[in-house]
Parts: structure tokens; sequence; C-alpha cells
């Protein structure tokens, strides 16, 4: 392949890339919620268009390529426009609409793939013929690509530059209070912006999925990753910076792995680092240091109502007396100990096994999500390096599986610290969220992808030690009461750690990063902290499904995984390990008794998808916040507890107060400890 072959595939590609982050910055700049689903609702579009070419498609209409794009362009803005309704109540709450975005999105993918099956899908691209004679060869449908994003573009700039709707657009993202205040209607922009987005979002994918669409559930995740990083040097607010870094991100990967337009392993660590750089450096490879600007809290029209949803919450502060709570653990032990291994057959304790070691990977989003505030993507690629290890240092090295476990179970911390450092140096939630999704998707193709056997072997098989198989009679019932075992250890250290120095330190920098600092504590080394453990807390769940399949499934990692486990806590409570553990019974294990696997249909997927929406608009604290509300009306009425943010949560800390800790949090009120403070 010639350079001028790869350059031309690379800017393709690079073109694609912009398009996308353009549209996660758009709707930034008019809601100050990044647009996660700009590639989901573009890849709707993008099957859609496929399927209106296709004589034998769904509808079965034969269009033209031109005319099928321009169809789905329309669905893709009525697609946007619904989004704007659905999240409009959390304009300027940036994590709770990222979680409903989040939600949003596995309901468009599950509904792809309810309506147009699981199988792989052919998009036809604009021209299958090539240009050039010998090694210069050059797609006719990558030149397409590039005067198409080049002609949208120019489209763009003249809309935001002539138009009067752009310049307010412009307005709302430079100054929000000082557009208002020169009459401009923040409703008509969210929609103006959404629409464009959603337009973009349309055709980007439309261009960047042909010929074939293999997976609708992981591919548009990464490149959902490579639009937000490239937002995310953009500073999210920034259109000209975000194209530019698009560019980069598309052309540096490729000279490095030249190949189709499509997204390789080698180029995602390229990708990596450069983003990685960016945040390390703080003020950037390009533009100022937006990434550390804080993000406001809510409108002040959304204030009263959040105010009182806290407020009833916070009078949830002991629902249920001490003895209560230890008669329903001591119950619950006994279930699960004696109960469950005595009635289950061998199927069902399979799924039980796995059903905890999934619980312990949420349980490490819990860890990173409710204690520290940010969005954590990466927690399923610390399992699959735990996993895929253990086996490693177990059957290649020859180690023994007293010294593999702990050694897979640390091997996660190098990640670790290699997406912690810099994104925490960034300060800003958003870095963290974009650096971890990119690193999920750097993990999935390097580690464990069609061409990573130096890692995972041929096939790759841990045996599980005699010490697993003998503690009862039957070898499922032994691995089961392992699981279970190690799961109780987890739950009781990370119980007792939130209860510690290092917990109110989190919880201090949690609510306020600004107030935490003014006391001379380091919020970005505590958040550091709460990463190695949750990273080693998911890789010892990585390593109890290891032992369970035989061989390992690289699917049981997958990108989309990271997004999945993540709305699993959204649904239980972002904060609680119950709420979690409930969530999980659901989903994972119930449908998997019988079987021993769960059904991977969408239906799954969709119900996820639309349960996470509803709780972040609907239901604050998820079920646990539910159920708290619930039984504090059943329980005698008490004075509340003063909320504690800011310089206050910071005071007691140091104090050594624990008020924080008999405090329901709403991670989704309006003053959201998930954002930074000014």
């Amino acid at each position: 392949m010639t350079l001028v072959t790869t350059l031309v595939i690379g800017l393709s590609l690079g073109a694609v890339y912009s398009l996308l982050a353009a549209g996660v910055t758009v709707v930034y700049q008019a809601v100050r919620i990044p647009n996660v689903a700009v590639v989901a609702i573009g890849t709707v579009a993008a099957v859609l268009h496929g399927d209106l070419m296709s004589p034998d498609g769904s509808i079965g209409s034969g269009f033209g390529w031109w005319t099928a794009l321009a169809v789905a362009v329309g669905v893709a803005v009525v697609l946007g426009l619904l989004c704007d309704l659905l999240t409009r109540g959390l304009r300027e709450q940036i994590v709770p609409g990222l979680v409903a975005l989040l939600g949003l999105s596995a309901v468009l993918l599950g509904g792809v793939n309810a309506v147009w099956g699981s199988e792989a899908k052919l998009l036809p691209p604009p021209s299958a013929t090539r240009w050039g004679t010998g090694d210069l060869q050059i797609a006719r449908s990558d030149v397409v690509t590039l005067v198409l994003a080049a002609a949208v573009g120019v489209a763009v700039t003249i809309f935001l530059r002539r138009a009067r709707i752009g310049l307010a657009l412009r307005a709302q993202g430079n100054d929000t209070e000082g557009a208002r205040q020169a009459g401009v209607d923040p409703a008509t922009v969210s929609r103006v912006a959404w629409v464009l987005s959603s337009a973009l979002g349309a055709v980007a994918m439309t261009l960047a999925l042909s010929p074939v669409l293999v997976n609708a559930y992981d591919t548009p995740i990464v490149y959902a990753a490579f639009a937000v990083a490239a937002a995310a040097v953009g500073g999210f607010r920034s259109l000209p910076r975000a194209v530019l870094a698009g560019m980069i991100l598309g052309v540096v990967p490729t000279v490095f792995e030249p190949r189709d337009l499509a997204v390789g392993g080698i180029g995602n660590l390229v990708a990596f680092l450069i983003l990685a750089g960016v945040l390390f450096r703080r003020p950037g490879m390009i533009g100022r240091p937006v990434l550390d600007e804080t993000f406001s809290s809510a409108p002040a029209e959304n204030a009263p109502s959040a105010a009182r949803r806290r407020a009833a919450l916070t009078t949830a502060t002991s629902a249920l007396p001490t003895g209560a709570r230890r008669a329903l653990l001591a119950g619950l032990a006994v279930v699960l100990a004696v109960a469950v291994p005595a009635l289950s057959s061998a199927v069902a304790l399979d799924a039980w096994a796995r059903g905890i070691a999934i619980f312990l990977i949420c349980a490490s989003i819990v860890i990173m999500s409710g204690w520290t505030g940010d969005l954590p993507f990466g927690q399923v690629a610390f399992a699959g390096i735990g996993a895929y290890l253990v086996g490693d240092l177990s059957n290649r090295a020859g180690l023994p599986h007293f010294a593999a476990i702990p050694l897979a179970a640390l091997a996660a911390l190098p990640y670790a610290l290699a997406l912690g450092i810099p994104a925490f140096r960034s300060r800003g939630r958003l870095a963290f969220a974009a650096l971890s999704l990119l690193g999920m998707v750097l993990a999935a193709t390097l580690l464990w992808g069609p061409g990573a056997r130096w890692f995972t072997g041929r096939v790759s098989i841990s045996q599980r030690p005699d010490w697993m198989e003998a503690l009862s009679g039957r070898p499922e019932v032994s691995y089961y009461l392992v699981t279970l075992l190690l799961a109780a250890g987890v739950v009781w250290f990370a119980t007792n750690l939130r209860r510690s120095r290092v917990g109110r330190a989190l919880a201090a920098a949690r609510d306020s990063d600004a107030a935490t600092r003014s006391l001379g504590i380091d919020p970005a080394h505590y958040r550091l902290v709460a990463l190695s453990f949750s990273a080693v807390v998911a890789a010892l769940g990585g390593i109890l499904l290891a032992y369970g399949e035989k061989p390992l499934d690289p699917t049981r990692f997958a990108v989309f995984l990271s997004v999945q486990y993540l709305l699993y806590t959204v649904v239980g409570g972002t904060r609680s390990l119950a709420g979690a553990a409930v969530v999980v019974f659901a989903f994972e294990i119930v449908p998997a008794l019988e079987q021993g696997t769960p059904p991977t249909g969408p239906a799954s997927v969709l119900v996820l998808g639309a349960l996470a929406a509803v709780t972040v608009a609907f239901v604050p604290g998820g079920l646990a916040g539910l159920a708290q509300r619930a039984m504090s009306r059943l329980a005698p009425r008490s004075a509340p507890v003063p909320a504690m943010t800011g310089a206050s949560a910071s005071a007691g800390f140091i104090d050594g107060e624990r008020a924080h800790d008999r405090i329901a949090f709403d991670p989704y009120a309006a003053d959201d400890p998930f954002a930074d403070d000014a």
C-alpha cells in the first residue's frame, strides 16, 4: 500500500471522526451535555439506508444511494428531536444527561437488532470501484467520503456564521448567560443543535459502516470512543479543534497501521497515547486548557424541584434499625450459602457463579461512580486483563494458582495508572470518561481481539485449582462457594474502606474539588486510589469468570459491556452495592438458571436502556433510592440531617465527621456532586 493510498484512507477515516466529534460538540455547546448518542442515531440511519437500497430488504424500496441517504438523515433528525425532548429536564446536568443518552443509545442499538436482526448487515458503499494502477489503488468510496464530509463541513460553517439561529448557537456555546440576556431562546437552540448533530451522525455512520456491519453493539461504541476523544481534545466547546483532532486521530493511527476504513488495534493504541498526552499536558496539544474547566450545575429554574427531591432523600437516614439490618443480612447469607447450593442444579450454580463474577465488575463501577463521581468505562478492560492473565500465568507460565490469582488481579494496576494519571491530572470529569472509553476499546482490540494470540493463546482455558474443587462433594458447589466468599470479602472491605479516612476524603472531593484542594487534600490522589482498588476488584471478577468458562469467550469482555454494566449500576443506584446486586440478579442470573447463560437477544438491552433513561428522569438514586424512600415512610420521623457540600463536607472530613455517611446521596439532583465545582 503506497503512502498516498494510506493518507487517503486515513483522511477519510478522520473525516468520519470529525463529523461525529462535531455532532458531540454542537450539542454540548447548546445544553452542556456531550451527545454520546450521536453514533447510535447514526447507526440507525446507516442500517436504514442499507435497507432502503436493497429491493429484498424489510421496506423493499430499492432507493438510490443519495435518495436513501436523504431519507435516513430525515429519520435521524426525528430521533434527535426525540432525544431533545427526553433530555430537556437534564439540561446543563452533565452526568445525568450522559447516563440518559447512554440509555437511549442502548435502546436504539437494541432496536436495530430487534428490527433488522443480529446477523451481519450489508451496507452498500457509495461506489465499489477503485482508481489507480499497481500499488496505487484509491477506493472511490474514500474519495466520496472526503468530498461529502468537506461539503457538510462547509455547509455547517456557513450556517453557524451566517444564519441567525447559527449565530445564536455559537453565542450559547460561548456565553450561556449572556445569550439568554440577549434574548436567545435556549429551547430553540437546543432543538437546532440536536437536529444538526443527528444529521452529522447519520452522514458519518453511513459512510463509516459500509460495506458491512458485523456487530451492531460493539462497532458503534468504538466509533463513539473516537468521537468523544476528538471532542475532548477540543474541550467539548470548539468545533474547529474537534474537527482537527478527528483528522489527527484518523490519519496518525492509519500511518502506523494501514488498513481500509476501519478501526484497528495498533491504531487504537496510538489514539489512546495522543489523548493521554493531551490530558497529561493540561493545556493540551490543541488550544487552551478547556478540559480543566468546571461544569455548571443545573439552571436556577430547576433548583426547587431538585431541592425537594434531595430533601425527600435526606429524611431517609435510618429506615431500618441496626438489629433489623443485621437480621436481614444473616438471612441473606443463609439463603446464598446454604439454600442456593442445596437446591440448585449444576447449570443453575454455574449461572449463580457467573452472576457473582459480573457483580464484582459492577461493584468496581459503583466504587468509581459512587465514591468519586466519575463515569468509568474501562472496568470491563480490567476484568479481561485478569481473566486472560490468570490463564497465562497458570497454564503457560506454570505458576501455582495461589500465585497466579493475586498476580493477575494486581496486573490491572498499571493499566489503571495509565488511565488515571493523565485523566485525573486534568481534573475534569469528562476527561476520565473519554480516556476510559478509549482505553476500553484499546484493550478489547489489542489484548483479546482476533489478532491477540500473544496475550490470549490459541485457546484460553483456566483449569480450576484442586482447592477450588474440594470444598464440597460437587465441583460446581465448590466453585460457587468460592465466588460467593470472595464477593462477600470485597463487599466487607469496600464498606469499611468507605467509612475510613480514605472514604471520607473521597466523599469530600466528590462534593467539591475546589474546597477539598483549599484544605490541602489532593482529590486526584484519592481518585487514583479508588480507581486502583476498583481495578483490582474488576480483575478479580474477570478471574472468576475465567474459571467458569472453558474456553474463555472474548465476548465476555466486549466493548458494549462497559456501557451495559454501567447502566446496571445506574438502575440499581450508583452508590449502592445492594442495588447493583439486585439488577445483576434480574438481568444475568434469573434468565440463565435453566440454560446456563442468559439469552443474547435484544430484548434485555432494550429493557435496560429504557430503565436507565427512566431512572435518571424519574427515580433519582435508582432502586436503592426508591427502596430507601419507601422504607423511610414506614419508619418513625426523625429530624433531617443537613446536607454537607463544598467546604462543609471537606471540614467534616478533616474533623473525622461521618455525617455524610448518613445522608442519602442523589447523584441526579440539580447540584450534582458528580460535576466539578467552579
